[in-house]
């Protein structure tokens, strides 16, 4: 009788030690899962740091060029025009003719010195806030035909050969101003990186409820591996540099900030050696958010 009351008490000290073991186990095995989960927390913090660091890098980085690319940009043409500007001073030219050659030089450079400006506030998100879009009718049209006058002497100087095939362009919602800044660059960018004797065919068509107008040139093309990076902020394709190492790598990111507030598309087909075409998809009635 005694030994199996014993018996009976050890089995029970047995099971209440399994239990407890059981628990412990348990315990043991949640703290394991939740020192794993702190480990995983703390490795995508850690994560998060090393991105954040590497962002402010690059800010930096981006800071430090810009600020690079607008001093070198600015010095040249202002420098320009104050050399103009001095010699005008000092009577240093023969006749009217040379004064208003030299007068016409330095209003060239203030001009370049404005679209530089230009460029660099529109591809600043923070100004363009200060700076609210204006939206009202506009004619596209008459703004392209404005724009290829502007350019006629630099046209004629590469005896280039434009060509304007806008037959359906109705009056469009939007802000006149950036619309300006917009298509004066693609063209001019047409204009640059074709070779002299060169094609350029500006076509606008309706589709739908938008106005589509494409900038066709018969240039030296965009490299293929590098069409990905177009429309970032400061860069520049190679062989571009190699024809025009003065450019900001601000236009074509401006481009996009601005068809993009017009709530539009922009995007381009090209083959390096055999030209480029931009395509501008504007809404007919303005953007729904004004």
């Amino acid at each position: 009788m005694f030994n199996f009351a014993r018996k009976k008490d050890l089995k029970k000290v047995i099971d209440t030690l399994n239990i407890q073991n059981a628990n412990l186990y348990t315990a043991l095995e949640n703290a394991q899962n939740q020192q794993k989960e702190a480990v995983k927390a703390l490795t995508a913090k850690d994560m998060e740091l090393i991105r954040a660091s590497q962002q402010v890098q690059n800010l930096d980085t981006v800071k430090d060029n810009f600020l690079t690319v607008a001093a070198h940009q600015l010095r040249t043409p202002l420098s320009s025009a104050r050399w103009n500007m001095e010699a005008i001073i000092a009577h240093e030219y023969k006749d009217d003719a040379d004064l208003a050659g030299l007068a016409s030089q330095a209003n060239e450079c203030i001009k370049q010195s404005i679209d530089l400006v230009n460029s660099f506030l529109s591809s600043n998100a923070e100004q363009a806030e200060k700076e609210p879009y204006t939206f009202a009718s506009t004619s596209l049209c008459l703004l392209i035909d404005l724009i290829v006058n502007e350019m006629k002497s630099d046209i004629q100087k590469k005896n280039m050969h434009v060509h304007l095939k806008m037959d359906t362009c109705p009056v469009i919602v939007a802000d006149e101003k950036r619309l300006l800044i917009l298509f004066k660059h693609l063209i001019s960018n047409a204009l640059r990186y074709t070779l002299a004797g060169g094609d350029i065919t500006l076509t606008t068509q309706v589709e739908g409820e938008f106005l589509k107008v494409s900038i066709d040139d018969s240039g030296v093309g965009i490299p293929k591996e590098q069409q990905g990076q177009v429309f970032e902020k400061f860069f520049r394709a190679e062989n571009g540099i190699r024809i025009n190492p003065n450019g900001s790598g601000l236009g074509l990111y401006a481009c996009k900030q601005i068809v993009e507030r017009h709530e539009g598309k922009i995007w381009f087909i090209s083959n390096e050696k055999d030209g480029t075409t931009f395509y501008v998809f504007l809404p007919i009635a303005g953007p729904k958010n004004q």
